[in-house]
């Protein structure tokens, strides 16, 4: 009885270990495919995704922020209320710097973050390498964006 249950422990161990290195792989796949896109809003690679695993189309809601302008843009917004997005930009920088540096240098600091307010929450869905550049290089201390609610964002915008 001892080996057998030696055995299914084993099993089990080896198991658990597969499926942590296929669940860390998938992530970091995951994470390339979102960071891959373009600076800027053109295409269908760009993605955010919520707490809840819902994928949202930054484009659609970039465009619906456009279109809606008066109620989300904000001007000269304090980049101090956003810096823990940072957070992000500094774990990608230290997988790879160079790529993470170059994407950050040519980011076009005139186009608003695009930024969703869960509860009292700010999240930064696209423009983080706009945020660091604008913080870090040009040395300011605001920057404009769209503020989205998440009960905002169309229905249209989630990517099944």
């Amino acid at each position: 009885m001892g080996f057998i249950l030696y055995i299914y422990i084993s099993i089990c161990k080896n198991m658990s270990n597969i499926l942590n290195e296929t669940f860390r792989k998938h992530i970091k796949l995951l994470h390339k495919k979102l960071n891959e896109s373009g600076n800027h809003f053109d295409g269908s690679e760009n993605l955010m995704i919520d707490l809840n695993g819902v994928k949202r189309s930054v484009p659609i809601v970039v465009k619906f922020a456009e279109k809606n302008k008066e109620k989300y843009f904000i001007k000269d917004f304090p980049i101090s209320e956003l810096e823990h997005n940072l957070e992000w930009w500094d774990k990608q920088n230290k997988e790879d710097p160079d790529k993470s540096n170059k994407r950050m240098m040519n980011a076009d600091t005139r186009y608003p973050l695009l930024v969703i307010k869960h509860k009292n929450n700010l999240s930064v869905g696209d423009g983080l390498n706009r945020l660091k550049k604008t913080r870090d290089v040009e040395k300011k201390k605001t920057i404009d964006i769209y503020l989205v609610p998440e009960e905002d964002m169309p229905e249209e915008s989630i990517v099944r």
